[in-house]
């Protein structure tokens, strides 16, 4: 993905993709100082961005920062599911699991599962 970047690949297309691997890495601090005030062009990209960002505070205990990661995401696509599933996280870290589940079955009402 780094090399795509360096190639001047759009940012849209790879950073979304880039900062979920980071994330899964387990590195949530570089994440954060590599791309924390980044906004991309595209919506969609955005949302997936921010809600990468969002996990990244999350993993170093800001859950503000992270909350408001996940309101930009959800300002940029209305209703991403990724971003709503890790309000709901808060919600329940929080102590509030009605409002977890609430959020969850929202999700899922907007977004069911495909059964094969």
């Amino acid at each position: 993905m780094r090399k795509a970047l360096s190639l001047a690949e759009r940012p849209d297309d790879v950073l979304p993709a880039l900062a979920l691997s980071v994330v899964r890495q387990g590195q949530p601090d570089r994440l954060i100082a590599e791309f924390g005030t980044r906004k991309l062009q595209d919506p969609a990209a955005d949302a997936s961005l921010q809600t990468s960002l969002g996990q990244a505070w999350l993993m170093s205990g800001d859950v503000e920062r992270a909350g408001e990661a996940f309101t930009a995401a959800l300002a940029d696509v209305p209703g991403y599911p990724p971003a709503r599933l890790d309000q709901a996280r808060i919600s329940a870290q929080g102590g509030n699991v009605g409002a977890a589940s609430i959020i969850t079955d929202e999700v899922l009402a907007a977004d069911p599962p495909k059964i094969r």
